[in-house]
């Protein structure tokens, strides 16, 4: 008989996924929200990965938790899951704690990680039904969560044999198969292809229609907004804003302004605007409440000032504006 091997990635998707009992919690009537969490941190030796991070997420709701590479939202993600326990601080699903009630918050939410390893050479309808099983669901259950991703036509092949975008919404189905009321989304779409990627947000808004909770982490842009009603920002393991992306940018104080590729930095010249460096050259904003310069006065000033002008551009700010505002670093 072979011997399987479960790496960690497996083994915290089926702590989640496959732990699921036939434990009926006693909720409160209340609608206690959906995540609660407390100065919540995690350190590994001198390394603090999570700093003292609070928010709360209600039931229904969508929220992105967005930020570069490394700020600490797997980690995050973690402790909302059970699999980590914090240094410090407290987490409660739907009004319950995972050192009290793991069964009962097993069955309440689903779990999508960037990747899962499943068995490469047994159809997915076979893994289906293997999931059923484990999560007390039905065969008919299975295939209906194959035909809610759209892959029940497919049922007869590997999971090897499947596409990138194709295993990542076969993730999904597996997520959903017990009907959670809380769906937790790790970087759901990293290294998908743009095709693949909004396959996968046009099943998330279908969950959110549903009235799922969602909450996923991304360090795209587009995603959060495409898929939250609400964005919290995390730096170096730090909230460093909460809102919608309206308010963030209500907030941040960012006005619209000029994009400028050019030959020469602008930030020494005599320009009647706030210059800051932007990944398509600079960027020309006015202070705050003040009009927001046009292409043709921004041309014209610089022409005086004889620069040699390589790209134009008019200017919205983004979350990525905000956020640059708020760390001094880029989200990408």
């Amino acid at each position: 008989m072979a011997h399987i091997r479960i790496d960690r990635q497996q083994q915290r998707f089926m702590l989640i996924n496959l732990g699921v009992g036939r434990y009926i919690g006693t909720m409160s009537t209340q609608n206690p929200p959906a995540i609660d969490v407390r100065s919540l941190s995690k350190s590994y030796g001198k390394t603090h990965a999570v700093r003292s991070v609070s928010f709360v997420i209600e039931p229904g709701e969508s929220v992105a938790l967005l930020g570069p590479n490394g700020a600490g939202k797997t980690t995050l993600l973690d402790m909302i899951e059970g699999i980590a326990s914090p240094t410090s601080g407290q987490v409660q699903l739907f009004g319950m704690g995972w050192a009290s009630d793991a069964p009962a918050l097993r069955q309440l939410i689903g779990l999508s990680l960037q990747s899962t390893a499943y068995l490469d050479y047994v159809s997915i309808g076979e893994l289906a039904q293997l999931f059923a099983t484990l999560t007390h669901s039905t065969r008919q259950r299975a295939h209906q969560s194959l035909e809610q991703v759209g892959l029940a036509h497919l049922s007869k092949r590997s999971f090897k044999a499947l596409s990138g975008g194709e295993k990542q919404r076969f993730s999904l189905a597996m997520a959903v198969m017990h009907r959670p009321r809380l769906l937790l989304l790790d970087e759901p779409t990293t290294a998908l292809d743009p095709n693949a990627r909004h396959d996968c947000w046009s099943l998330i808004q279908g969950l959110k229609r549903d009235g799922i909770t969602v909450l996923l982490t991304t360090h795209y842009m587009d995603e959060a907004t495409a898929l939250s009603d609400r964005i919290i920002l995390i730096n170096q393991g730090q909230l460093v804003a909460d809102g919608t992306l309206a308010t963030l940018l209500q907030q941040s104080g960012l006005t619209g302004g000029v994009t400028i590729d050019t030959a020469a930095p602008l930030d020494t010249l005599p320009l009647p605007w706030v210059v800051a460096p932007h990944r398509q050259g600079w960027l020309i904003a006015s202070q705050p409440g003040h009009p927001d310069p046009t292409v043709q006065e921004v041309l014209t000033h610089l022409d005086r000032l004889s620069v040699t002008v390589r790209g134009v551009q008019t200017h919205q700010p983004t979350l990525d504006d905000v956020f640059r505002y708020l760390t001094g670093r880029d989200l990408s």
